[in-house]
């Protein structure tokens, strides 16, 4: 199980995905639609992803998705965020790598 947020976060870093403009955690924690209660718990989550190997960490900066680890992204989606195959595709269309994943459940 993923640490509450984790797929919003995610959702939201992939919507807002451009090379080389890592967003800052406020910006992230506000684009997620995070509720003002959950807020602690969100950013703790940030914290946790800076260490994921498909997310580039930018110290105060912020951080962004590290394209040459989408496969791991790819199954954190899938499989703990619970996106279809076809969201993934229409969401993450320059990835290459479909058929290193198993979408049968």
């Amino acid at each position: 199980m993923v640490p509450p947020h984790t797929c919003d976060i995610l959702s939201t870093l992939i919507s807002r995905h451009g090379y080389g403009s890592p967003l800052p955690k406020d910006a992230v924690l506000n684009l997620s639609g995070i509720p003002s209660h959950d807020l602690g718990e969100a950013k703790n989550t940030f914290e946790e992803l800076r260490s994921a190997d498909f997310i580039s960490d930018y110290g105060n900066r912020g951080i962004e998705l590290d394209n040459s680890n989408f496969d791991s992204l790819i199954d954190v989606l899938h499989y703990d965020c619970e996106w279809s195959k076809m969201e993934l595709k229409t969401k993450l269309k320059h990835y290459e790598g479909w058929g290193n994943h198993d979408f049968s459940e």
